[in-house]
């Protein structure tokens, strides 16, 4: 955990009191003893500015069972490739990788060093259920943290996370759509950095489980539209089986998330 749970709560409460999260949302925080989920986000960028980038790919086993262990290998090693290429973002990133079912792969750190996905550290069939509204809020919250971690230290941040999944959720504990729905509507609304609006995004990879992506984003609060600037920003991506769609789509969402108006 970044610091004791006591730390973490008061930072928590601080941001309360800024009018950065609600009272509600804290109160759920609190009762269903979130703190002691938030995961370790040590990287620190050089500098007053910091772009934090998370995708959480489903590591369920109806991945492989649908055939898209190596899509959403090849997808998630684009979006480091193609950060790489942002000459103007890429020493300010602090990149993370939280497989859906907790096991950390890149815990927060650069772009140069962050691990590709292969077959010796992904694979869906070592792994569970999919419990996506759980694990959600865990990386939601996480990331709220670190960014409160940085505006203590008079550091500028946005971030960009992006949920990638083949089905709804499945067997998550303690947290609804609802839940999560009330994380991102807040979350979204904290743009705390000159290089633009802090996204959150959910792509569905093809599934006879799910025949719309969309209703599932929706009900966590994860749809297309005007950011708060009133730009169109595309937050929920259904690419076709087709492979070459799907690492256009994870081409698209990176392209989005290094925009920066520099």
């Amino acid at each position: 955990m970044p610091g004791t749970e006591l730390e973490v709560a008061k930072r928590f409460k601080e941001a309360n009191q800024a009018g950065r999260i609600d009272d509600d949302t804290l109160d759920w925080l609190k009762k269903k003893e979130l703190f002691e989920k938030i995961t370790p986000w040590e990287h620190e960028i050089k500098g007053p500015q910091t772009i934090l980038i998370a995708v959480m790919p489903d590591d369920s086993g109806s991945i492989d069972l649908y055939g898209n262990v190596q899509n959403m290998r090849d997808g998630h090693n684009t979006v480091i490739d193609a950060l790489k290429e942002k000459e103007e973002i890429k020493e300010i990133v602090s990149f993370r990788t939280q497989y859906l079912n907790g096991h950390l792969l890149n815990e927060g750190i650069s772009l140069d060093s962050a691990q590709y996905m292969d077959n010796s550290n992904y694979d869906p069939k070592d792994f569970g259920g999919t419990p996506l509204y759980d694990r959600t809020a865990e990386l939601l919250i996480t990331v709220f943290d670190k960014t409160e971690q940085l505006k203590a230290k008079g550091k500028q941040s946005r971030f960009s996370v992006l949920l990638v999944t083949d089905a709804d959720n499945r067997h998550s504990e303690y947290a609804t759509a609802s839940d999560v729905k009330r994380l991102v509507n807040r979350m979204n609304e904290l743009s705390t950095s000159r290089y633009g609006q802090n996204t959150i995004s959910l792509m569905g990879l093809p599934s006879p489980e799910v025949p719309d992506f969309r209703e599932v984003a929706k009900a966590m609060g994860i749809e297309d539209g005007p950011n708060r600037m009133g730009k169109p920003v595309k937050r929920v991506f259904t690419p076709s089986e087709n492979a070459r769609e799907i690492r256009h789509s994870f081409d698209i969402w990176t392209r989005g998330t290094a925009a920066a108006p520099l």
